[in-house]
């Protein structure tokens, strides 16, 4: 594994072994995932982004069970985009938890996207919650900038 976030060479030399050679250290590859804009994550989001249906389960694993907020975000915002249909299909149970889940609206709404991009749910479904999760922005923009023009 990577020393360091900044260890791009050795995340390019594990990611070279092929995802056959890598498999049982995946998990580890994930968790660097979280050091969004190094050159270690870097490296790992490529990699994963090519890998979709060989990573779904793993990638679905950490989705379900992960507590960190930046880790998910990094997967649906610069992974999943990347990957085919039948890989996304793995993961529309996860996603549709994000999706109600309006905590974390970039993730929602990314979450929201792929399975209509690929017409993997139901799109009445999903539009009722896209309407909810926009008056939901709406509000915090115009709470944002009420605090913005009173404080600053």
């Amino acid at each position: 594994m990577p020393r360091n976030k900044d260890d791009g060479e050795r995340a390019k030399y594990i990611v070279a072994l092929g995802y056959s050679t890598v498999e049982p250290v995946i998990n580890d590859m994930l968790r660097w995932l979280r050091a969004k804009d190094s050159p270690v994550s870097a490296v790992f989001i490529d990699f994963f982004s090519e890998n979709g249906p060989l990573a779904a389960e793993a990638v679905n694993q950490v989705l379900m069970t992960s507590r960190l907020h930046i880790l998910k975000y990094v997967i649906v915002t610069r992974v999943l985009p990347h990957w085919p249909r039948q890989a996304i299909e793995c993961l529309v149970g996860s996603l549709g938890g994000f999706v109600t889940n309006s905590g974390e609206p970039e993730i929602a709404l990314m979450s929201l996207e792929l399975p209509v991009k690929h017409d993997l749910s139901n799109k009445d479904w999903l539009k009722e919650w896209l309407e909810f999760i926009t008056e939901r922005l709406e509000r915090n923009a115009t709470e944002a900038r009420r605090i913005r023009a009173t404080y600053f």
